[in-house]
């Protein structure tokens, strides 16, 4: 759905934030099972995160070292909010994964232009140049 919902770039799917502790490397994500309907906002080991991943990449998103460590607290903050099946960036009480990365923007206090289309954040607003620099890309 994210990738057919992306207007410009189409090869990404889903959304994580990397939190890196000590020597191993954790992404925050929301995700939820097609068959169970059963999900929530969780943090897997980056392997995992990627293992299935025909191309990914990280981002940085722009801000002070301060602001990025708020929005890294923030969002592991979140950690068992429901999935948002419903799809509905008004109701915070569940968050879907380009609405977790935008919530704990928010919750932190920064003032990224994320920008929405039909009520979900496409995975295009998280790599414009104005919102994050590229990091690295497999």
């Amino acid at each position: 759905m994210f990738r057919k919902n992306s207007p410009k770039i189409k090869e990404f799917s889903h959304i994580g934030i990397v939190k890196i502790a000590g020597a191993q490397a954790f992404v925050i994500h929301s995700e939820a099972n097609d068959l169970t309907g059963r999900g929530f906002v969780r943090a897997d080991p980056f392997d995992e995160f990627v293992a299935e991943s025909t191309s990914w990449a990280i981002y940085r998103l722009h801000g002070t070292k301060e602001e990025n460590a708020a929005f890294l607290e923030t969002a592991e903050s979140l950690l068992g909010t429901p999935f948002d099946w419903k799809f509905d960036t008004t109701d915070p009480s569940a968050l879907y994964c380009t609405e977790l990365v935008v919530r704990a923007n928010i919750l932190c206090g920064r003032k990224i232009p994320f920008k929405a289309q039909n009520n979900i954040y496409p995975l295009d607003s998280f790599q414009d140049t104005e919102v994050s620099t590229l990091i690295m890309r497999r």
